[in-house]
Formats: structure tokens, C-alpha cells, sequence
């Protein structure tokens, strides 16, 4: 067979469209197409290839995104969140929380470095009984009474300045006499430093326990008799009331009685008695608040924490009695306090965060 005649019939099987043309062009033509055929072949290959890793990027994201989904839920469960959106505003809120418990935390030490000896529960209570309204004009007098009964002393101690200064002028100029004054002047500066804090102190000290004994005479036994109620029912009846009497410094303290008349301090008592006498002094503190004034909310933060089940169901009753009357919302993180204010027979309303 000619070469004529086989190009012919191989044009006219692979592309019939070509056998118009000479048998040299139509073969020209077929190479040309074999070769951009191969060509696309190959490229196929190649985006075949892209496509298998794109698959396979795609699948290592999407495990990555559950991953990170399952744990953005586990965030919003944990935030009481209905959304990942809403976990921006939960961990904000949750810096400001920690940072305000870090104020918090600084300013009880605070409070208890000042206190002279007093707990933080014992501050409060005395900061309840205070109305502060006549604190302004209250601090105004105090300032005012001791300016004036510092003003003998001062006087005594110009004084004695005027007196010691004479003397120095009969002394020669020498050295010796140099020295005298410099420790003369160095003992009356000291002095009158001394003088006029003591004075202080002491006329201050004076005026606040008078002050605090007509307080006391007038509020405190009704306010002790309601704390004592409050505290025999939060304790379980391990104790039976409250007592007030005197320490070592004449300053008075708050003691608990048990049934069997043993007599226990504040600072005898386990840190959970001790947060069950803190509550009951600040309930029966705003219940006498409440008698004169309108009421106001009483809001509290896991003040059960060191209670066992049978006291804090017991705070819990209590709570729910003071609720008749005002506000009353307690935060916690504790289930078991949340599943005994359930128990309350619908006097609670419980709210996840």
C-alpha cells in the first residue's frame, strides 16, 4: 500500500473533517493534534494531582474546625453561653470577676490590717451600725473637740521651747553649747511629735467609745438577740446565742454560748462557724436596717462554701425568709447548693450564668 493511500484511510478512521485536505497537510494536522493531546494529558495529570491534595488539605481543616467547634461548645457550656458568639462577653466578664475579687481580696487585708485585731465580719457589723448620714457632721465635731483640747498641750510645750532657750543663752558658744541645742531641739521636735499624737489618740479613743457605749446601749441588744436567733438556727443549735463581753484591751467582743453553757470566742470558732456568725450579724443587721428604711437587695458571693449540707440548707431557709421582705440573690459555683435552693418548694429561682 502507498503512503498516499495509507495516510488517506488513517485520516479518514482518527478525524474524517481532515480528508479534504493532501494527504501531507492532514498528517501535519494529526501530529499537531496528537502533540496538544499529550499535552493536555499532561496537564491533567498534574491538576488531578492539585485536586487529590486540595481533598486532603480540605480534610485536615475540617478535622482541625471540629476540634476547635467541639471545643468552643465545651467554652459556651462552660460560660453558660448560647453561642461562640457570646464568648468575647464571657471572658470579659470573667477578667472583670477576677479582677474584682482581687480588690476585693486586697482590700479585707487591708481591713484587717487596720482593724486592730478585729475580723473582717466584726468590721462589717460595726460599719452596719453606723448611720452615714451624720458621719460628715459627727467627724466634723470629733475634729473640732480635738484641736481644741490639743491646744493646752501645745501651749505647755511652747512653753517649756521658750524656757530651754533662756537657758541656752546663758551657755558660752562653744561647741558643747552647739551640741545641747541641736539635741535640745532634736527632743523637743520628738516630744511634741509624741505629745500631739498621743494626745490624739488617746482624746480620739475616748470620744469613739463613749460614742460607740451610747450606740451599743441603744442598738445593739436588739441587734444581738436577732443575731442570736439567726445563729442557733444556722448552726444547727450548737450554739444557743449570742453573748457580749470585754477582751484583755476593754474592747468588746462577741462570744457564742452553747446548750451546755461552754463559752467560745470568735477566734475559737472553725472557719464555717465563723461564716455562720458573720451571716446572721449581717441578717439581723439589715432586718433593723429595714424597720427604719426602705428595703434594699442583699447580695452575697458562695458564702456557703465552708457550710456542711445540713447548715447551708439551713442559711438557705433562711435566705428565703429574708426574700419575703427584699431582694435577695446568692452567687455560687457549687451544684449541691444550687440543688438544695431547688429544694426550696419554688422560693428560689435559680439562674446559670
Amino acid at each position: 500500500m502507498s503512503f498516499r493511500n495509507e495516510a488517506r484511510r488513517e485520516v479518514k478512521s482518527a478525524a474524517p473533517e481532515l480528508s479534504k485536505l493532501t494527504e501531507e497537510d492532514a498528517v501535519a494536522r494529526l501530529n499537531t493534534l496528537l502533540t496538544d493531546n499529550r499535552t493536555c494529558q499532561s496537564k491533567r495529570a498534574q491538576i488531578e494531582d492539585q485536586i487529590r491534595q486540595a481533598r486532603q488539605d480540605i480534610d485536615k481543616h475540617e478535622v482541625t474546625i471540629n476540634t476547635m467547634t467541639a471545643r468552643l461548645d465545651d467554652l459556651c457550656i462552660e460560660a453558660g453561653c448560647e453561642n461562640h458568639g457570646g464568648l468575647e462577653l464571657a471572658e470579659r466578664r470573667s477578667a472583670d470577676y477576677l479582677r474584682l475579687r482581687t480588690d476585693i481580696e486586697g482590700t479585707e487585708m487591708d481591713l484587717l490590717h487596720d482593724g486592730e485585731g478585729d475580723t473582717v465580719a466584726a468590721l462589717e457589723a460595726q460599719a452596719g451600725e453606723v448611720d452615714r448620714d451624720t458621719l460628715p457632721a459627727t467627724i466634723e465635731t470629733l475634729t473640732a473637740r480635738i484641736d481644741e483640747e490639743l491646744e493646752p498641750a501645745r501651749t505647755t510645750l511652747a512653753g517649756a521651747k521658750g524656757r530651754q532657750e533662756k537657758e541656752l543663752e546663758f551657755m558660752n558658744g562653744g561647741e558643747k553649747a552647739a551640741a545641747l541645742a541641736e539635741q535640745s531641739q532634736a527632743m523637743l521636735a520628738s516630744i511634741r511629735a509624741s505629745a500631739e499624737r498621743y494626745t490624739r489618740v488617746k482624746l480620739a479613743a475616748r470620744i469613739l467609745r463613749n460614742e460607740m457605749e451610747r450606740y451599743r446601749n441603744e442598738n445593739q441588744g436588739p441587734l444581738v438577740r436577732r443575731a442570736s436567733e439567726h445563729f442557733a438556727i444556722l448552726t444547727r443549735s450548737s450554739f444557743q446565742m449570742l453573748l457580749t463581753d470585754f477582751n484583755e484591751k476593754d474592747e468588746a467582743v462577741l462570744i457564742g454560748s452553747r446548750a451546755s453553757g461552754q463559752q467560745v470566742r470568735v477566734e475559737g470558732m472553725s472557719a464555717g462557724t465563723r461564716a455562720q456568725l458573720y451571716l446572721a450579724l449581717r441578717l439581723a443587721s439589715l432586718e433593723k436596717y429595714m424597720e427604719t428604711a426602705e428595703p434594699m437587695p442583699f447580695i452575697v458571693d458562695d458564702i456557703l462554701v465552708d457550710f456542711d449540707d445540713e447548715r447551708s440548707a439551713a442559711a438557705l431557709r433562711a435566705l428565703a425568709q429574708l426574700a419575703r421582705k427584699t431582694q435577695v440573690i446568692l452567687f455560687t459555683h457549687h451544684q449541691r447548693v444550687v440543688e438544695q435552693a431547688q429544694a426550696l418548694d419554688g422560693a428560689a429561682h435559680v439562674h446559670t450564668l
